[in-house]
């Protein structure tokens, strides 16, 4: 296979197979690869009508395409964030990974937010609530405007001495930086005129959507805000 760097350029080829085998999996939307490209080395080849991600050399995604599990037993080597019924069908060994879970929420669970469940969230929201916030989508003309937020976002936990957190600010810049071209959404928050937090997503299949990035300011509680 001849894999090669993921591209603002190759969007339209990726999605193709994304959309043609909705995946369940965040990790597998067009923005997140190319948002994380540069810190996990990530690249892509289409083999066999499958779409082979592969990152930091010598591991991969899920294939994505009309048999995944076939092709995880063809290729052979590390296979990561697969789905738990695509790993079963390979007739191969496998660990669960639960440190790397995607987290499901119910949007209806999210609107009401009732019960102890979500009593401290509850508590945080209405916390912000009481401090008058402007909830406003998050659009092209605007997005520069939170570049700067990001970077105090970064500035505020040291994120260059972290490496996760600088590949995290590296990784939402990216997004905010092609925010029109990826075909994003996204909303955020306004608290006495100045932009505190936001939130960039977009759909992973006809039923579920994928929050990619919360980015917030000092405001205790506004990262729970836009969720």
């Amino acid at each position: 296979m001849e894999f090669k760097p993921i591209a603002i350029e190759d969007k339209y080829r990726i999605n193709g197979y994304l959309r043609k085998y909705p995946p369940n999996i965040s990790d597998l939307t067009f923005t997140n690869l190319f948002a994380w490209q540069k810190s996990k080395r990530l690249e892509y080849a289409e083999h066999e009508g499958h779409l082979m991600i592969r990152f930091n050399g010598d591991r991969y995604l899920q294939p994505v395409g009309p048999d995944p599990a076939g092709m995880i037993r063809k290729i052979g080597g590390r296979f990561e964030r697969v789905d738990l019924g695509i790993a079963m069908n390979t007739g191969l060994p496998y660990e669960p990974d639960p440190a790397h879970d995607d987290y499901l929420y119910s949007m209806v669970d999210m609107a009401e937010l009732a019960g102890d469940k979500y009593r401290a969230k509850r508590n945080f929201v209405n916390r912000i609530a009481t401090l008058k916030p402007d909830v406003c989508e998050l659009t092209a003309p605007s997005v520069y405007e939170f570049l700067e937020l990001n970077k105090q976002w970064c500035k505020l936990r040291d994120c260059h001495s972290n490496e996760e957190l600088s590949a995290e600010y590296v990784a939402v810049t990216i997004v905010l930086e092609n925010f029109d071209k990826l075909g994003v959404s996204g909303v955020f928050v306004r608290i006495d005129g100045k932009p505190e937090a936001f939130a960039i997503g977009e759909p992973l299949n006809h039923d579920t959507y994928v929050e990619h990035f919360e980015v917030a300011g000092q405001i205790k509680g506004s990262a729970r805000f836009m969720l």
